[in-house]
């Protein structure tokens, strides 16, 4: 996964972001709008490379099995009513996100890594 990353992104030039990538492998949410039609919602790109879809979706698959954090998120997901497929498209998402950032950063994978947010 993280090999295709590399050859795809040209070893994470920095003209490459997690957003562009998960366009890229079609798993990035998008409005669909005609016109001054009605907002019939998001979707995602039929358009994306397939065998990375499919290896990030293997990815997520384990993710929700082994990791509690993302256990917990796609169960809390589920109780909320949202349906699994979308759920498992935002774990994939944000799986390309945190590949990005730890390239970034330059720092190792820290599973017990909390985000604080800052008030603005």
């Amino acid at each position: 996964m993280v090999l295709w990353l590399m050859v795809h992104t040209r070893n994470f030039d920095r003209h490459f972001n997690a957003r562009k990538v998960a366009a890229l492998v079609g798993i990035a949410p998008y409005e669909s709008r005609s016109g001054t039609s009605v907002k019939a919602g998001t979707h995602v790109s039929k358009f994306g490379h397939l065998d990375v879809k499919a290896l990030l979706h293997m990815v997520a698959m384990s993710s929700i099995r082994c990791n509690e954090k993302v256990k917990g998120y796609y169960k809390r997901k589920k109780e909320e009513g949202r349906p699994g497929l979308l759920v498992l498209n935002n774990i994939k998402n944000k799986i390309v996100h945190q590949i990005f950032a730890v390239v970034r950063s330059q720092v190792p994978y820290d599973p017990a890594f909390v985000h604080h947010r800052t008030a603005a």
